[in-house]
């Protein structure tokens, strides 16, 4: 008996402990997932202005 007491405490307090975790993970996967379009953005653009510099300095 006692120990099964003891095992429905633990999960008393681990459940809400796992919710704030999960959501922690999601807020980190929505920044990730932000950067990631933010790189391909930046690297869209660099790749841009390179071409257009190589262009400019083949003139």
């Amino acid at each position: 008996m006692a120990a099964a007491a003891v095992v429905s405490v633990s999960m008393g307090v681990m459940k809400p402990v796992l919710s704030k975790l999960a959501t922690l993970m999601g807020d980190e996967y929505k920044k990730i997932k932000g950067l990631r379009k933010e790189v391909t953005f930046l690297q869209r653009e660099l790749g841009d202005m390179d071409a257009l510099l190589e262009n400019m300095g083949q003139r």
